[in-house]
């Protein structure tokens, strides 16, 4: 239908990702911002679309918070400003009505409005439907591209916003899934790859990095496949906390049965064995390389005697700072700076990994117990020159590496804070 000046006017709305408005191809920014009740609201009329949503519902959606006393008027003065930005941005004409009965809607003759969500839920649905494996596969890689990112993250703290975020993202993993599939069984391992990247970008989950793995395999790329498995296992150790699960592990097993029967001659084989760079810090690895140290060392100093010992070193907010609401990217910043901390306050021939959240274990050669608080109190010096000694605690506990000597010895324990120099 034809508007009053007989102009037919397209709205694009993309909500995947990053929030975009288009009107007739040129970019539309409306004032207030995306936190705005003006802006929420005219996104609900959006996503709610002809059908519209009742007076009610939008008082339950946008003001069920309590933060305004009188919500009715709030929600009068929003209508009210929404309409007239979206006259003045060109989006409804004088006569265009956003409210009917109790009931909100964009209502505005000779405007049609796309949203990517309807596009995308619309081709989902295609895909899943259809039964021509052809036509199947090329309406998943079409879903699958639609999907540049969370609905609307930026308002993930609403309801209803929160909602469609996982019916969008479990239509996404769906669709991939599937997809991935197809190209692997039709031995299309670069877009397999390229496909199993791009989810991994956007989720940097196990399941993907499989499908990642996978795809290196099918292209027998080995190298790159075992530093793919190194550097995501690290990110899951690392960032999450998480070890990798079995059938993680059989990939891992799979790519370095493969290395292991290559034909190389020992000279190539040496120069991969080699450290990348030389670093006068402590030597880091991952937990299943640590593990795999300890049984070593275990075995060996039977013949030798060395002493060794392990310690756990955890970091957390001082008691007094836990009502500062630190957010996550801080602390993991403060958890960063221990481990290099840790690095420079050990020697070359000492061992340590991430072995949770906020932890590091270490493996520590030829020390004797006297030893231990030196080490502690260099860890402490080094991570404060950075980091302030006001919000943050390090524990660390130490005992000897050994199992049979761990028995006979009492745990030594340092508790380390940074209002004052001593150990208690």
């Amino acid at each position: 239908m034809q508007g009053a000046e007989g102009v037919k006017k397209v709205l694009n709305v993309r909500m995947l990702g990053e929030l975009k408005v288009t009107l007739d191809g040129e970019e539309v920014e409306l004032p207030g911002g995306i936190y705005s009740k003006t802006m929420r609201l005219f996104l609900l009329l959006l996503c709610y679309g002809e059908r519209g949503v009742t007076r009610n519902n939008i008082l339950e959606l946008l003001y069920g918070d309590g933060e305004y006393a009188d919500e009715s008027g709030s929600l009068r003065v929003a209508s009210y400003r929404l309409k007239k930005q979206l006259t003045e941005a060109g989006i409804l004409w004088d006569k265009g009505r956003i409210s009917k009965k109790g009931t909100f809607m964009l209502e505005q003759n000779g405007l049609e409005v796309r949203l990517d969500v309807e596009n995308f839920q619309g081709t989902v649905e295609k895909a899943l439907k259809e039964e021509d494996r052809g036509r199947k596969k090329e309406l998943l890689k079409q879903a699958c591209h639609m999907y540049t990112g969370e609905f609307l993250t930026a308002l993930s703290a609403e309801m209803w916003v929160a909602g469609k975020q996982v019916r969008y993202q479990n239509m996404y993993f769906q669709c991939m899934r599937q997809y991935l599939d197809m190209l692997e069984e039709d031995e299309e391992y670069g877009d397999m790859l390229q496909e199993a990247r791009t989810v991994v970008q956007m989720y940097p989950y196990e399941e993907w990095y499989i499908g990642e793995l996978d795809a290196l395999i099918g292209m027998e790329r080995w190298k790159e496949a075992q530093e793919t498995y190194q550097r995501r296992t690290k990110t899951m150790m690392d960032q999450m906390g998480v070890r990798p699960s079995k059938e993680l592990e059989d990939r891992n097993a799979r790519i370095n049965n493969k290395m292991k029967g290559s034909a190389k001659n020992l000279e190539e084989i040496r120069e991969e064995l080699e450290e990348a760079e030389a670093d006068s810090g402590a030597y880091y690895c991952s937990y299943q390389s640590f593990v795999g140290t300890y049984h070593y060392e275990m075995r060996r100093i039977e013949r030798t005697g060395e002493s060794f010992y392990l310690s756990l070193c955890s970091l957390t907010e001082k008691k007094e700072q836990k009502n500062s609401a630190m957010d996550k990217e801080t602390f993991e910043a403060a958890v960063e700076e221990l481990g290099d901390a840790i690095r420079h306050s050990l020697r070359r021939t000492d061992l340590y990994t991430r072995y949770g959240k906020n932890q590091y274990l270490m493996l520590l050669v030829g020390l004797k117990q006297e030893d231990c608080p030196i080490i502690s109190s260099r860890i402490e010096d080094n991570f404060e020159k950075h980091m302030g000694r006001d919000r943050f605690q390090i524990r660390q506990f130490t005992t000897s590496a050994s199992p049979n000597d761990a028995r006979r010895e009492k745990e030594t324990r340092t508790t380390l804070k940074f209002n004052g120099r001593g150990f208690f």
